[in-house]
């Protein structure tokens, strides 16, 4: 062999090494989480998300890897996925080292309508996370999670509204629905982007509105004095107001409402105290930060300097403003609410308003809940609305209600409420005890405890518990476990059983609770029989006290408890050896014996 031939010979060699090291490394799973950091930092979830998933199934060994895959399905709203992976995370890593699992688990929860599991989130998250300053963003906006779940938790739906999808609906999706003199206005998504449409109130014409501006579609039009506004996109990528006198005049960025640096968009025209006002959405410098409403008052022939709405802004997004019989009505995912976007009126005028107030279910749901509008009629109300709860909160669809005063509901049928069908779907509902509680070593029947009371002894000692297990690690989780989810949560839930249940009162139905109670086997039957009297009673003695004694005037009368003290469980697996207190009494098995069930629910309607 020659020189040349040799040195060939190692060319060759060394360029297949090099394509095999290509071949490898385009396999690897170091090459598609760099792939998917890539498209996260540019906002294209989709395909960080396919590529995070290919570099998890190479190698799931990586934490981070984990947690990137989790952030992408959040972003993808692949909630169930997102959800197994952040729980998975935090049994790795206890929330040490990404303690944003918690918070993460929080927000999915939250739009998913979970807000007994939100509450419990973010409490993890705080405990987590009050120690690092950057997360201090994060346990603000959790701030808000916590008081919007447990706000959401006491809201009944209104069973009489019943909405009806749109019947131009489409895969693409339909949102932002307005009325506009006597004609529904929409936003349709095409694969070019978004249109403009609209039909008149019999709905059964569609047109598409042509209006272009510099190439490019003018979109969310509206009627006003004999010319139109509406929202163009500038060659900065910019959104902007556009006017134009008449029908058929020529589109121009308006000079006095825009702003260079800022976007304008979804214009509204309102009147207050005789004044004319644009009211528009815009994230330009002045607001409270993100999105907020914005007004421009009519006076002298001109349109003044625009000045943010005030009080109903707040640092998060304010969108979709509509000024309906003297009200302005919004959309905001920064107020009290249901998740996501919620849809939220307000009462008074431009400097002097009133609190914003929810609109409550069935108007808004967990999902994204943007633009709503009424139209009067001769003989009622017709109410559109889009919202993205028929789907995974991404796409919006239209939604229709039609109010008729005239009209006589004449069915006998009895629908069982919303709030009536939710009790059922959390039953049974156990409520936990700590040993020979209440009142430990009596025969009684009857106890001055209320729930609440058992509650508090019970976790205050907890110290107690831990010290039982002797560092058994697996033991003291499963005791943390055990707090968390079947003594905290439940007692949440059942403060939501009470308010539900305080509600329907008050409109004069009549429920009957079915409690059923358990003991361990530790002391005798008769004994275990006493107490598990006790323990409905101190259940009963909770309703009497619950807030103030709003539910005492029911009891008995349209509220009554159907008591089944069943006394002894039949648990094969509780050691009833008091020489051994670990096993007969603190012990998982236990634990979960020493408890009552509200087992079923009665409902009449008054």
């Amino acid at each position: 062999m020659n020189y040349l031939h040799f040195c060939s010979m190692r060319f060759i060699l060394f360029i297949n090494l090099i394509l095999m090291f290509n071949q490898g490394w385009t396999q690897s799973p170091q090459y598609w989480e760099k792939q998917g950091d890539e498209a996260a930092a540019m906002g294209n979830w989709p395909e960080a998300f396919d590529a995070y998933r290919q570099s998890f199934e190479l190698d799931s060994t990586v934490f981070d890897r984990r947690i990137k895959w989790a952030q992408s399905s959040y972003e993808m709203r692949e909630d169930a996925l997102a959800i197994r992976l952040f729980q998975s995370a935090i049994k790795l890593d206890q929330g040490k080292i990404f303690p944003e699992s918690y918070y993460y688990l929080s927000k999915l929860n939250q739009r998913n309508g979970r807000y007994d599991e939100v509450v419990f989130y973010v409490k993890k998250f705080k405990q987590r996370a009050k120690v690092k300053k950057d997360l201090k963003p994060l346990l603000e906006e959790s701030e808000l999670m916590m008081a919007s779940a447990q706000w959401a938790l006491n809201q009944v739906a209104v069973d009489s509204i019943q909405w009806k999808p749109f019947s131009y609906n489409s895969e693409k999706g339909e949102g932002q629905p307005y009325w506009n003199n006597d004609s529904l206005y929409y936003m349709s998504w095409k694969d070019e982007g978004w249109r403009i449409l609209k039909t008149d109130t019999s709905m059964g014409t569609l047109n598409e509105l042509l209006y272009n501006w510099e190439g490019k579609p003018v979109l969310h039009t509206v009627d006003y004095d004999g010319g139109q506004w509406g929202v163009g996109e500038s060659a900065s990528k910019n959104l902007v107001l556009l006017h134009r006198n008449g029908n058929s005049g020529a589109w121009k960025i308006h000079p006095s409402v825009n702003e260079a640096l800022g976007n304008s968009t979804m214009p509204h025209i309102g009147l207050w105290n005789g004044m004319t006002y644009l009211i528009f959405v815009s994230d330009r410098n002045g607001g409270k930060g993100g999105q907020d409403i914005w007004l421009s008052r009519f006076s002298n022939l001109e349109w003044s300097e625009p000045f943010p709405a005030g009080t109903i802004n707040t640092s998060w997004d304010e969108i979709e403003p509509r000024f309906i019989h003297g009200e302005l009505y919004f959309s905001s995912n920064g107020l009290l609410g249901f998740g996501e976007f919620d849809l939220y009126k307000v009462s008074g005028s431009p400097g002097a308003w009133g609190v914003p107030e929810n609109l409550c279910l069935p108007i808004n749901s967990s999902k994204n809940d943007i633009g709503f509008d009424i139209l009067k009629t001769k003989v009622g109300e017709r109410w559109v609305m889009g919202s993205a709860r028929n789907a995974n909160g991404c796409c919006q669809d239209i939604f229709v209600y039609e109010w008729n005063k005239e009209s006589v509901d004449l069915t006998s049928v009895i629908t069982i409420p919303t709030d009536i069908k939710r009790i059922e779907q959390w039953l049974p509902l156990k409520l936990y005890f700590h040993n020979d509680e209440p009142n430990p070593n009596s025969w009684d029947t009857l106890t001055q405890w209320t729930f609440t009371e058992c509650q508090i002894s019970y976790l205050d000692k907890e110290q107690m518990y831990i010290q039982q297990f002797n560092e058994d690690f697996q033991a003291i989780e499963d005791w943390e476990s055990f707090k968390d989810v079947e003594l905290v949560k439940t007692y949440n839930r059942l403060q939501q059983v009470l308010s539900i249940l305080e509600s329907r009162l008050m409109l004069g139905d009549s429920i009957t609770l079915t409690v059923r109670g358990f003991a361990s086997p530790l002391a005798d039957g008769k004994y275990n029989q006493n107490l598990t009297s006790r323990r409905i009673g101190a259940l009963k003695n909770e309703i009497r006290m619950f807030r103030n004694g709003a539910l005492s005037p029911y009891l008995d009368k349209t509220l009554f408890i159907q008591a089944i003290p069943y006394g002894e469980s039949n648990s094969k697996n509780v050691s009833d050896d008091k020489k051994n207190l670990r096993q007969s009494v603190y012990s998982s098995s236990a634990r979960m014996d020493r408890r009552i069930e509200i087992e079923a629910i009665e409902w009449k309607k008054h």
